[in-house]
């Protein structure tokens, strides 16, 4: 898959957390994900303003930290710790190679393949922002194709006799790796392999269902015949970000933060970085951390790409891949004034007010007095890219 054409509006902010795309096809039109919290989408159904625009709707996203508790396997025929020799030589950063599929019910949300693969693009992005916080050597995935399974091509997914349209993670997850080692010819050069499912992922205990699992994956298994990973998301919600990139981790080598690594594993683990500060290898969305990878997990994935158990980080072995694209987010070219114009598209007399200091990377808008009854002015977050104060852009 070439989806160079796919990328061609995809933008991203570090500081910010945002994924999004943008285009002009019928107006400014901004679709993607800002932070953990907020997805941002065009209001197509609304009435446009009198020159044109589109308002746009801001919705919250619903938290994805829990359900990940106990959510990887473990199957190593060798250690990764080997006391911090590196049997690769190290290098300044690795690119695993990443295919994702898509199941049945995620694609049938979407009208068409294009919107469903840019919501793809969209939350792949989101996932490698976050592993911007990583090091020594820096990871960056390469996303090398997607694939929409058909009904008689998902037949691999566990299923429970009730609830309906229900899952069993762990089995799943296995039956996973059969059918992957059942076509060679269409999955074995890939590093890892991850499914996002629309499903609601279940674990069964006996005669009990627990309906919180979120995701699965095996520990340290990139490269690997376990290299698959398996998570929950809703269609257009972004909310299946935070599974992958947890997941992920688990495949290059981490566990949960303030865990002991499995002794099949070796090496520190994560004991000395607590649970409870928030990063992605927890499940405690608390703060910033939620978007960076703890030292310990950095540390692990470094051995994980030191050993040889992740030669193939070192390799290009699939043969495609998305195009990648260096892309600032455009608030550096679009001038405040017109940010308040976009943003309130019926008051096409409001201007950024300059007497007016921004606070916070917020500035204000004009409201004239038809709408309030009397001349004010209302807040504004400043787009991405926008520059906020003489230190900085907007973060």
């Amino acid at each position: 898959l070439d989806g160079s054409y796919l990328e061609e509006d995809l933008f991203h902010d570090e500081d910010a957390m945002a994924s999004v795309t943008i285009s002009d096809e019928e107006g400014l039109q901004v679709e993607g994900m800002i932070g953990n919290k907020f997805r941002i989408m065009p209001a197509l159904e609304e009435e446009r303003s009198s020159d044109g625009r589109l308002a746009h709707w801001l919705h919250e996203i619903p938290d994805s930290f829990e359900g990940l508790r106990n959510d990887y396997g473990l199957y190593l025929s060798t250690s990764l710790y080997q006391n911090d020799s590196r049997a690769v030589l190290p290098t300044n950063i690795i690119h695993p190679e990443l295919f994702l599929l898509v199941d049945t019910v995620i694609a049938k949300a979407f009208k068409s393949t294009k919107k469903l693969i840019k919501y793809v693009c969209r939350t792949f992005n989101a996932v490698n922002l976050r592993y911007l916080s990583v090091n020594n050597p820096k990871v960056q995935f390469q996303l090398m194709g997607i694939e929409i399974l058909s009904k008689s091509r998902e037949s691999f997914l566990e299923f429970v006799p009730r609830p309906p349209n229900c899952i069993e993670g762990l089995k799943s997850v296995y039956n996973m790796m059969e059918f992957f080692h059942t076509y060679p010819e269409d999955y074995e050069t890939y590093d890892l392999i991850y499914l996002m499912t629309g499903r609601d992922m279940v674990a069964v205990q006996g005669p009990y269902i627990d309906h919180g699992n979120r995701g699965y994956a095996f520990i340290a298994a990139v490269c690997g015949e376990r290299r698959v990973g398996l998570g929950e998301d809703k269609a257009g919600t972004y909310a299946g970000v935070s599974v992958m990139s947890h997941e992920l981790g688990h495949l290059m080598g981490c566990p949960h933060d303030g865990d002991r690594a499995p002794h099949q594993l070796g090496g520190p683990g994560s004991t000395s970085c607590p649970f409870n500060d928030g990063y992605v290898m927890s499940y405690a969305a608390i703060n910033r951390n939620q978007y960076k990878f703890s030292s310990c997990c950095n540390y692990m994935m470094s051995l994980m790409s030191w050993s040889p158990l992740g030669a193939c980080l070192h390799k290009k072995n699939a043969k495609f891949k998305l195009k990648k694209r260096e892309n600032n987010l455009p608030g550096k070219g679009i001038k405040k004034t017109t940010q308040c114009k976009l943003a309130f598209p019926d008051m096409p007399e409001t201007y950024w007010m300059q007497n007016k200091k921004i606070v916070h990377c917020e500035m204000r808008c004009f409201v004239p007095k038809r709408v309030a009854g009397y001349d004010t002015h209302v807040g504004l977050a400043l787009m991405d890219g926008t520059i906020c104060n003489r230190k900085r852009y907007v973060g």
